[in-house]
Parts: C-alpha cells; structure tokens; sequence
C-alpha cells in the first residue's frame, strides 16, 4: 500500500491526514493506492485514458504541472488519484472520484481547485502527491538514463586513475590510507556524474542486498511486510530476546548495502557469542526521488510500531539505530515519540523508554557550509554538491523542520527524550563531523545519558565502507559493539 502526500512546492503541505480521515475517505485512499500501485507504465496509460467516458483528475494536475515534474520518468509521483471536491464557478461542488477502471465518469470541473477536509488547494500552483514505494519498486530508466551509465561510470573509473598517481602527494588533504583515497575519489565522481535513479539501477535494492547476502550466508530470508509500502529484513533470530530496529544511510536516496548486511550480521553473531540474545530488524523504506518526506520517517516509525505492537516486545528490549540518512530517522523517530510529526499516526503516549538509540554519522542539517565540509572533502566518500541535491529531492519542493532536520529542533524537544541510553559516533575525517559535533554536544546538555565517540582519522560509516575496503576493525565499530553490549 502506497501514502499520499500532498505538497504545494510555494507553500505547506495541504493537511489531509489519514489517521483523522473519514471512513469514507480512506476508503477511497485504499482504492487510490491500490490503483497507482498497480500502474505498468505511465505514458502509455495517460495515452490510453484520454477517451471523453475517462477524463479524471490526473489530467486536471498534468494542466497546473510544470513540464520539469511531470516529464520525468516518476509514474508515482505526479498522479492525483485521490477523492476531491472541484469547485465551480456557480459555487457548486463537483465530487471528482477515484480514475480509470475504479470510477465513472465526472465532469472536470470550470474552476480548478482540490479540498482537503474543507481546505481548499488550488492547483494554479505545482502540486506534487508522491506515493511511497518499497526500494525493490524503482520504475525503469528512460533510454538515455541508460545510455549515460556507461560515461557514468567511464568517469569513477578515470577519477579513481587521476587519484591513484596523484594520491601519492595527496599529504594530509587526502585520506589517510591511500587505497582509501582512490576508492573514494572513484565514489565522489560517481555519486555527483549519475543522478539518483541511475545510482539506483548499478545497485541491487535493499531487499535484494539482503536475499543475496542470506542465499550467501546459506540462510533462510525472513522478510516482513510493514504498512505504508515498507518491508523488515530480520537479520539473527526474529524470536530473540532484544532487537535492533535498524535503518540504512545512503542519502535516502540509495539502498541498503551489502556492507550493512555483511557488518551488521557479523555484530549480532558477535553479541550473540558473548551470551546476549538480539537479533537486527533492517527496514527497507521508499527512496528519492520517487517518495518524498516524510514518507520516510513514516515508515521507519512503521517498523518500530511494528516490534512494539505485533512481536510483544517492550520498548526497554528495542534499540533503534541507523547511519547516515538513517541516523537522521533514528533521531527524527525518537523526537516524535515525545514531539509527534503533525503528518504521522503517534505512537503510544505511554510509551516506556527504549533501551537505547544509536545515531551513527547523523546527517543532521542540510547546510553545507561547515569547516569540515571544505577540511575533509578530499577525505571523505561524499561530496558536499551531492547533500545538496540529495537533501532537495528528499523535501521535493517542501520546508525543512525539525524532524527532517534535527539539529535544527529547539534543544528543549529533546528534554525526555524517550532514550535509557544514546550513542553518537562521527568520524574526524568526514564532511558532516561538523555538524555533528555541534549537535552531540548540545544535544549531551540535555540528554546526559548520552555517549559521543568520534573516529580518528576515519571517514563516514567507516564500518560499512572504509573498513570493509581496508579489510579491518574501525574504532567506530568497536566502540558501537562495546556500548552495545551492556545494553542488551
């Protein structure tokens, strides 16, 4: 099942909330998901939906869309396939149902204008609805998309040879191991050369990084299908004692990596060997740009309302956890267990702490204009332009807040926090350490069970990347498996 969201790129999100929905209108929400979700391909359906007996409101947003949106290959972006009332002219109201095969025919009507419990959306500006997706759902690239990954990656391939005879003299600008230096230059080049559905075509999905890593593991795949177009990947025992509710870094606009499965399976191998009993629950949420904010945060929520709620585990059994972009979700989760998104169902209000929250290289704010980010740009594995661009298709058009942002909630949201124990690890080299830095330390003032470790001379998620490439432990892994321990 997809979410709708709702956005004027000049202005807030209209308010339709589905949890203070009629019943009416979630019944036609249902029919509407059900019917995007099953769309093959966009042009050629518009093409076939143009007969006089099919108008509907889909060709009533393509008219207010800008060229730019709505020629993009995003079959689920740009679709209205909503209930709506159509104003006209006379002051009637014009009820505009659900398109296609799952309505008859309305008149479109004179004055262009969608309502949303009564408020009204004109659509004289760009309007975009974005319906989530699970990472494993990416429509296909366009014939010259796919013709530009060749280049593409002709390009890595030529920074990584550039760095490799230059990196000799790189001196303390450059990584601090050279095999590392090339790596990165060759992923720097790369992550600002392609766009994000090409990056996304190089790369399996999230839940096929994880059925390719059981198959190689010789493991049975234990997947679960969450609300909101979401999927679990248990890693470890789904019947164990403690989880960790994990979610995946990557700009939110990449999948879940065979790093993550390869590092993670080996933590929980690890913690189990020393007399704990934890398995890892690894969510698998919609990516950029094809679902928009706060889908995501939507569905990591989704996975922890799912431990708590459908597996009898108390919240002092459940740590949650992430890196990157998912450290961002991690601290955006947790802020909405005392200060919930206005856009998304709260969970308990009697909710008893988590065991922990883990926010490993939090991509905390958007700016990009930190010491770091110029200190540490040729140390690093992303470049500062590529934030840009990836934090602009997460908020697609819309304004930042707290929860998308959360080094920019007011200090005394965090007062409470719903936390036994946090855990904040950074590494020197990397470009947001910065902003981290600023964060943890004024985020230890108010939540003083709060742990800051920070990596010398290590680049981001140096774990799952830096560490696989270099084939040794990191101090960030060692420290998150130490301040684990104690805590399960």
């Amino acid at each position: 099942m997809g979410d709708f969201y709702v956005r004027n790129p000049l202005g807030a999100p209209a308010a339709w909330n589905f949890y203070h929905a009629s019943d009416e209108e979630k019944a036609w929400y249902y029919r509407a998901c059900n019917f995007l979700n099953n769309r093959k391909n966009y042009d050629e359906d518009l093409a076939a939906e143009t007969s006089p007996g099919k108008m509907h409101m889909k060709s009533v947003f393509l008219k207010s869309l800008p060229v730019s949106i709505h020629r993009r290959p995003l079959p689920y972006a740009v679709d209205g396939q909503s209930r709506g009332y159509g104003a006209n002219d006379d002051g009637s109201t014009t009820i505009m149902q659900n398109a296609g095969k799952h309505s008859g025919s309305r008149p479109i009507p004179t004055r262009r204008a969608l309502f949303f419990n009564s408020t009204p959306l004109h659509l004289s500006a760009s309007i975009d609805i974005y319906t989530a997706m699970a990472s494993n759902e990416q429509p296909p690239l366009s014939f010259w998309e796919r013709a530009d990954l060749y280049p593409g990656q002709l390009s890595a391939m030529g920074a990584a040879l550039y760095s490799a005879f230059t990196g000799v003299f790189r001196g303390s600008s450059g990584s601090r191991e050279y095999k590392l230096h090339v790596a990165n230059a060759a992923v720097r080049k790369l992550v600002t050369r392609l766009s994000s559905r090409q990056l996304q075509a190089l790369s399996p999905s999230t839940e096929q990084a994880y059925e390719l890593f059981t198959k190689n593991k010789g493991l049975h795949p234990e997947t679960v299908t969450l609300a909101h177009g979401a999927k679990g990947h248990w890693i470890g025992n789904p019947n164990a004692k403690k989880v960790i509710v994990y979610y995946h870094g990557g700009g939110f606009a990449l999948s879940g990596s065979d790093g993550h499965f390869d590092f993670y399976s080996g933590l929980i191998e690890s913690l189990n060997a020393n007399g704990h009993d934890v398995a890892l629950f690894f969510l698998s949420y919609a990516l950029t740009p094809h679902a928009a904010y706060p889908t995501q945060l939507r569905q990591a929520v989704e996975a922890l309302r799912h431990i708590l709620t459908q597996t009898g585990r108390a919240p002092g059994d459940v740590i949650v956890a992430g890196d990157s972009a998912g450290g961002n979700l991690a601290l955006a989760t947790l802020l909405h267990l005392t200060h919930p998104h206005p856009a998304i169902e709260p969970l308990a209000a009697d909710t008893a702490p988590l065991a922990g929250v883990v926010a490993f290289a939090p991509w905390v704010n958007f700016a990009t204009d930190g010491a770091s980010m110029q200190a540490n740009r040729y140390k690093d594995v992303i470049p500062p332009e590529v934030l840009v661009y990836w934090s602009r298709e997460y908020l697609a058009g819309g304004t930042s807040d707290a929860w998308s942002e959360p080094n920019t909630a007011p200090l005394e949201w965090w007062e409470g926090a719903k936390a036994e124990h946090v855990l904040i690890l950074a590494g020197e080299d990397e470009i947001l350490f910065s902003a981290i830095d600023d964060f943890a330390k004024k985020f230890q003032t108010v939540v003083p069970n709060t742990t800051y470790v920070v990596g010398y001379g290590e680049t981001h998620v140096a774990p799952v990347y830096s560490g696989r490439i270099l084939g040794k432990e990191t101090q960030q892994g060692r420290e998150l498996q130490r301040w684990l321990g104690p805590r399960l």
